[in-house]
């Protein structure tokens, strides 16, 4: 359901994805603004996508069977459905620091402007 995914993402790209969502405001769960985690490497081409996990290139987790065996969907847990051969939960630490950029800078500078009221 929504709340375990934005809690607990399972796949990289997910993880990278709800980094990118601006916190409007800084709240009693999240007082300082959220890690914002910025993938490098080559987009896969669609006509001709790479052999393995399509997010391999840009996945800093990723070892040799992303490379080579493309990942099933699994259910991992009841209504939880990921297509990852090592989801967040199971991943050892980021294998390749180059492919990813860690910020607290805020996405928009729009995000950090103060509420009106």
């Amino acid at each position: 359901d929504r709340d375990r995914f934005f809690a607990a993402p399972w796949h990289p790209y997910s993880e990278a994805l709800l980094s990118a969502v601006p916190a409007l405001k800084p709240t009693a769960d999240a007082p300082a603004p959220r890690e914002r985690i910025v993938l490098s490497g080559d987009l896969p081409n669609p006509a001709h996508p790479p052999s393995g996990c399509r997010f391999h290139g840009r996945c800093p987790y990723a070892v040799d069977i992303c490379r080579t065996t493309p990942p099933e969907l699994r259910a991992l847990a009841p209504g939880r459905l990921v297509r990852c051969h090592l989801p967040l939960r199971d991943a050892p630490p980021v294998v390749d620091e180059s492919l990813v950029v860690r910020t607290d800078e805020p996405l928009d500078p729009v995000s950090q402007q103060s509420d009106p009221e």
